[in-house]
């Protein structure tokens, strides 16, 4: 994981994937976990993405390029 400051100096914690796409994906990154959506969706969506950023980078998997 890794910290991304949000405009308001409220920091984050973001997958690495994630803060090296740069702050515009990690800002997409927040929106998305922090819409308004049913209760147990965030969970879900989190274990998700978690499980496929861990597997991404133990392919070496980057989609950066």
């Amino acid at each position: 994981m890794s910290s991304l400051t949000l405009m308001n100096s409220i920091t984050v914690h973001v997958p690495t994937l994630v803060s090296h796409a740069g702050e515009r994906a990690g800002m997409r990154f927040v929106e998305f976990f922090t819409a308004n959506m049913p209760p147990r969706a965030p969970r879900s969506y989190t274990t998700g993405a978690g499980m496929t950023s861990a597997w991404m980078k133990w392919r070496e998997y980057s989609f950066l390029g």
